[in-house]
């Protein structure tokens, strides 16, 4: 197994992504027929495991855009089994928890420490509020921790997100508006403070450690990997698989739409001729 030598090694929505190939891992080949009909390469487990590797890389990308003098960190695992923390942004204005949420086109509605998704009540509030606690902890643990750390839950493409009452610690926020709020904070972190905060949190000592995940596909072979490029070879070869499905999927309602539209025409003369 490869060593890993830095947590920024570590792609946006690693952990999401190796849990998204595990669930594949007894999903059978799929048919000729079914790829034909664009028929899902994934199971119903897996479907939602992809939906949250799109949002997490999609974050990712976003905080990539933050300055130079900021370090984001990724799928940083914290504590036992599948827990872990989306992002870790530090940077002149502190440290940050991203907790990354994909519900596209819902309306969010936020009062205190109640944050509702299209009507249903969701506990990310006091889950974020952990995940920053567990940051300061292991911080705590081995230097004095120079300012509070921020958790913050960010969504992915919502419809709207009504902030009624702020919650008293967690920052919610549409993703898109993350970076310029981040930016646009005061600083309270020196060069100094920054450099050792991110020396500590980079290195892996400080996290449990993770171990590999198979690479799954339709082909015959299903080699083992442990290193970020081939898990993102095996996401981006499951993402084409899905888009490649949903374009054929589309492609047969557009015959089926067009074959509801054409059978009336060709009837036409028919009964024209019967009428006539």
């Amino acid at each position: 197994m490869a060593e890993t030598l830095s947590m920024r090694q570590r792609c946006a929505g690693q952990s999401v992504i190796e849990n998204l190939v595990r669930h594949q891992a007894d999903m059978p080949r799929r048919s000729p027929l079914a790829r034909l009909v664009g028929r899902s390469p994934l199971n119903a487990d897996a479907t939602a495991w992809y939906l949250d590797a799109q949002g997490e890389i999609a974050m990712g990308r976003i905080l990539d855009m933050l300055p130079p003098e900021w370090t984001v960190l990724h799928a940083l695992p914290a504590g036992m089994g599948a827990l872990d923390i989306d992002h870790l942004v530090i940077g002149p204005c502190g440290i940050f928890t991203v907790n990354t949420k994909h519900h596209h086109d819902k309306d969010v509605w936020v009062a205190k420490s109640t944050l509702v998704v299209d009507g249903e009540a969701r506990g990310y509030i006091p889950a974020a509020e952990v995940e920053a606690q567990r940051v300061s902890a292991i911080v705590e643990e081995r230097m004095p921790l120079p300012a509070p750390v921020q958790p913050v839950i960010a969504f992915i493409d919502p419809k709207q997100v009504t902030i009624r009452e702020r919650p008293t610690q967690v920052k919610v926020v549409d993703a898109w508006q993350l970076r310029r709020w981040l930016t646009n904070l005061s600083p309270v972190l020196s060069p100094a403070e920054q450099d050792e905060i991110v020396s500590l949190l980079d290195n892996p000592v400080t996290w449990h450690a993770t171990g590999p995940v198979p690479i799954l596909t339709d082909a015959p072979s299903q080699p083992q990997f442990s290193t970020t490029v081939g898990l993102l070879a095996a996401f981006e070869l499951i993402d084409a698989e899905v888009r490649s499905a949903r374009v054929r999927r589309g492609f047969w309602k557009l015959v089926g739409y067009g074959a509801l539209v054409v059978s009336p025409m060709a009837l036409l003369p028919l009964a024209l001729g019967m009428f006539g």
